[in-house]
């Protein structure tokens, strides 16, 4: 008996040293400080919300660029404020708050319950931009705090709901913020209720009631990996509120949403998959019949192929780029465009192949998947990179250790 528990006590060592070998030269310590470098060069403090990319790394001059009121005002440059540095705000909160929760769940660190909570204050400040409406806006610029673009879309909506429902199951809301959550979640779904209909093509709508003139606010007969919003937000309102009438949502919903998610397009943007597979994996976990859970995890795991077959071409790409290489103004460059846009999709897109790896609800990280995470942990310099994608590095590292924790 004594020597059987010594290998187990053996076994459990090299499991705790040889787990973590795919990440083997990336440390807890250094994710810390890349957490330190995001809070004070990206977040503003003001709208609770985080940006899309630097122009300077000079302290205070980061987000120098971002719209002044009388821009927003006139819907300048366009109507979704696209490539002015806070068109994915609701996209970036959803990923922040991934990284903070699983950070707290690895180490219950002291500022994690205060920082989820801020992240939280600007999805709600973006939800309550048209008070009692539902309207998700894309994010505020701290220089015009009041004031936001008209037009928003599936993916802001997607990341938004997201957070709400992570936040809500982390056990760390105080029941007052818990309160203001499941006001916030039935905001979204009841502007959905309403305004998701055959008379309005099934666009959830601008802010000014107008329907959305990208289609990017439309919520059925959509691609496959968008195929899942609609009953993924319905769903999300059920667990977050227990209302009945979400529930029967959900479930007129789910058949669709499964059986439209089977074969996504292979030519879908990677962040487009990961919204998929945010959907899937929150459908997958609270749905209750085995047939059409098993629909949702094949649909995920071709999302998971998807994304693994694009890492040979990031690797090969890595040497072309400049990590470390600062946005242009958006006023004098045109928006986000490349070549800057390459270098700063470069860092985004790695995070996003790890989290839709790591969100699969099937449960299988690769190998490939260790291997790809260490890389472009390595790739990065947090202090130097000016890109978003240093969000979706950090939710993937601490996604990977909660994994390994569990595990």
């Amino acid at each position: 008996m004594k020597i059987v528990l010594g290998r187990a006590v053996v076994l459990l060592i090299l499991f705790a040293v040889c787990g973590f070998a795919g990440a083997e030269s990336v440390s807890d310590e250094k994710m810390h400080d890349a957490e330190e470098v995001v809070l004070s060069r990206f977040y503003s403090p003001e709208t609770h919300l985080f940006y899309d990319y630097l122009t300077s790394y000079d302290e205070g001059k980061g987000l120098a660029h971002l719209p002044k009121p009388d821009e927003v005002s006139r819907q300048y440059p366009n109507d979704c404020g696209y490539g002015t540095g806070m068109e994915d705000c609701m996209i970036s909160a959803g990923v922040m708050m991934t990284a903070v929760l699983n950070r707290y769940k690895c180490e219950r660190y002291a500022e994690g319950p205060a920082r989820a909570e801020a992240i939280f204050l600007g999805i709600e400040r973006s939800i309550q931009s048209v008070p009692g409406e539902g309207f998700v806006a894309r994010g505020f610029s701290p220089f015009a705090p009041d004031q936001f673009y008209i037009g928003s879309s599936r993916d802001q909506v997607t990341h938004a709901v997201m957070a709400l429902w992570e936040y809500a199951r982390s056990g760390l809301p105080s029941e007052p913020v818990r309160e203001r959550i499941r006001r916030s979640i039935k905001d979204v779904a009841d502007r959905m209720r309403r305004n998701v209909t055959p008379e309005n093509d099934y666009d959830f709508l601008r802010a000014d009631g107008s329907r959305c003139p990208r289609g990017i606010c439309k919520m059925k007969n959509v691609m496959p990996h968008e195929a899942a919003r609609l009953a993924m937000i319905y769903a999300a309102a059920w667990e977050i509120t227990g209302e009945k009438e979400y529930y029967e949502l959900w479930r007129a919903n789910i058949r669709e949403a499964a059986e439209g998610s089977r074969r996504p397009v292979p030519e879908t943007a990677t962040y487009g998959l990961l919204q998929m597979q945010d959907s899937l994996a929150l459908l997958a976990e609270l749905e209750p019949e085995p047939e059409i859970r098993e629909t949702l995890c094949a649909a995920a795991a071709e999302a998971s192929r998807l994304a693994l077959s694009r890492i040979p071409r990031l690797e090969n790409e890595k040497a072309a780029y400049d990590l470390t290489e600062l946005a242009p103004d958006w006023r004098e460059a045109g928006g986000l465009v490349p070549p800057y846009r390459n270098v700063w999709y470069h860092t985004r897109e790695r995070g996003e192949i790890l989290l839709i790896l790591l969100k699969d609800p099937n449960g299988n990280f690769p190998p490939e998947g260790e291997a790809f995470l260490r890389d472009s942990l390595e790739s990065v310099d947090f202090r130097r990179n000016s890109s978003c994608g240093v969000y979706s590095l950090l939710a993937a590292w601490w996604t990977y250790r909660a994994r390994r924790i569990a595990e």
